[in-house]
């Protein structure tokens, strides 16, 4: 049934989408979190607190929102709790995000499943997806009944709309969230700053574009996964090369959502 709200939101936390003009150039509303301390990889409660106030800002709760890279992954946590219906999320991502044993009041990007699971009683049920088949066999046993999980493994040796059907016959709730970690793709396809899983970029854009058309409303989306830059590595031909790559993935995961 497609979005809910089209609305396009880039957080800045790291400058990464700075170097992506192209991707800079669409109408989007610029959320500024760079001031914000505690937030690389562990977030404390006062700095969460304070990234969901100014993603308050959009004019749309949802949309589609860029992150920056993996570490701030947890992000989603916070759009998450703006869904005001019972819905599924559909994470895909090379790791599960499911760590248990994170210091108390914080939130980390390893932990934010773990995390909407306990917190939020609209999220029902977990789809991982490209996900690492080692790191899917650590999930907590208390959490079994809300995920299912589509490995990596899986992908590479079932033929991908019979992967695709799977992936739909398993959303039992009228509304989606959608979150994207890039590091679920090959590193052929792109470069983060986390190991990576091996799905094509092609692979990625399916799956998407089955969901985004499934009879489901998505409610949202978000993508990370850049790589980190520092303003010289703008001037070094490899990272150049590397940031390229990165913006035209955002920009077509973006055209596939909106196709």
């Amino acid at each position: 049934m497609g979005l809910l709200y089209d609305d396009l939101t880039i957080c800045n936390f790291d400058h990464v989408y700075i170097p992506q003009t192209n991707l800079l150039a669409l109408p989007h509303t610029w959320i500024e979190c760079e001031d914000i301390e505690h937030t690389n990889g562990y977030c404390e409660q006062d700095s969460f607190r304070l990234i969901a106030e100014r993603l308050h800002q959009r004019r749309h709760p949802g949309g589609i929102t860029f992150v920056g890279n993996g570490n701030y992954h947890y992000v989603s946590r916070t759009l998450l709790q703006e869904v005001d219906r019972p819905f599924t999320l559909i994470l895909l991502d090379n790791h599960t995000d499911m760590m248990t044993n994170v210091p108390q009041h914080f939130l980390s990007c390893g932990s934010w499943v773990v995390d909407a699971l306990l917190n939020l009683p609209l999220l029902r049920h977990v789809i991982l997806i490209g996900t690492r088949s080692d790191l899917a066999a650590q999930i907590d046993p208390h959490f079994s009944s809300y995920i299912t999980v589509f490995t990596s493994q899986q992908l590479s040796e079932t033929n991908i709309n019979t992967f695709i059907s799977s992936i739909l016959s398993s959303i039992h709730t009228d509304t989606v969230y959608i979150s994207i970690d890039k590091d679920v793709l090959s590193p052929e396809e792109v470069e983060t700053n986390w190991d990576q899983g091996v799905m094509t970029l092609a692979q990625l854009q399916a799956i998407v574009k089955a969901l985004i058309h499934c009879s489901a409303k998505i409610y949202g989306v978000d993508i990370c996964g850049e790589l980190p830059v520092s303003p010289l590595d703008v001037f070094h031909q490899d990272k150049q090369m590397s940031i390229r790559k990165n913006e035209k993935v955002n920009l077509e995961i973006l055209q596939t959502i909106y196709s």
